[in-house]
């Protein structure tokens, strides 16, 4: 098992200032949060691991995906996008450790989702659970069904565009943890929520580009502009870094 202490010995590194660089760090973020509705522990994980859509860019070591498989081994349910689903056909199963397959949970408001996807047909994966829109059609959800996967309308976000978190985690009351694969709009629709107070970033050391796995806002948008991080510990793990942080209080007054 991979072991990373809760209060490490050294004192956290400071980070370099990325922003302005050509090129980024490959990274992967953990968003630990708890809804206020009592819908359990709320654990976010996204991983930007392409550098084209529908390309596969191998990042993390073989130790930081073992953390990966535990992490989703202590967790009830694992929720990712569609877009994921769609770019990636993960098995959001427990493959490199010892433990049970968390429920997984895929966030599709238009009900994307391929029919010949992973979950959907590998006698491996379990059903999935997918939250949509309360606008779809019927026979979408029929077709779905009939192939295994439990159909959750949901409410809509304020711009139309998405579901409602808080609608998405009191559909997802009855698991006491959800572990949030990603990708990047779940990311940043988690970071920009009142859902998270917590932050697990894996840093792969190479430089790749493509895109970010976070889409942040300016001043004028919801959240409060780019998230700001305090380290509460630094641990290496094989070769790549682990920072466990916390989300800094947004200032309300950008908000």
């Amino acid at each position: 098992m991979v072991q990373m202490s809760r209060h490490p010995a050294i004192p956290p590194t400071p980070l370099p200032q990325l922003s302005g660089a050509s090129l980024s760090f490959a990274s992967r973020t953990l968003l630990v949060g708890c809804d206020e509705n009592r819908c359990g522990r709320l654990e976010a994980f996204g991983m930007m691991n392409s550098l084209e859509a529908g390309e596969r860019t191998p990042i993390s070591g073989n130790e930081s995906m073992v953390l990966t498989h535990e992490l989703r081994a202590m967790h009830e349910a694992i929720l990712v996008g569609v877009n994921t689903v769609i770019s990636d056909d993960p098995q959001l199963s427990v493959r490199l450790c010892t433990g049970s397959n968390p429920q997984p949970v895929v966030m599709d408001s238009s009900l994307r989702i391929p029919e010949s996807c992973a979950l959907m047909t590998s006698s491996t994966c379990k059903r999935p659970i997918i939250m949509t829109s309360r606008a779809v059609s019927s026979e979408k959800v029929i077709k779905l069904q009939a192939l295994g996967a439990t159909i959750r309308r949901c409410d809509a976000n304020k711009d139309g565009r998405g579901l409602d978190l808080k609608s998405v985690l009191f559909n997802l009351r009855q698991y006491g943890s959800v572990m949030v694969e990603g990708g990047r709009e779940i990311i940043t629709s988690f970071v920009r929520s009142d859902f998270v107070d917590r932050v697990l970033i894996t840093i792969s050391p190479r430089f790749l580009g493509g895109m970010s796995s976070y889409s942040g806002g300016g001043p004028g948008e919801h959240g409060g502009g780019h998230p700001k991080l305090q380290i509460c510990c630094l641990e290496t793990i094989g070769g790549d870094i682990v920072l466990l942080s916390k989300l800094e209080p947004r200032d309300l007054d950008l908000i």
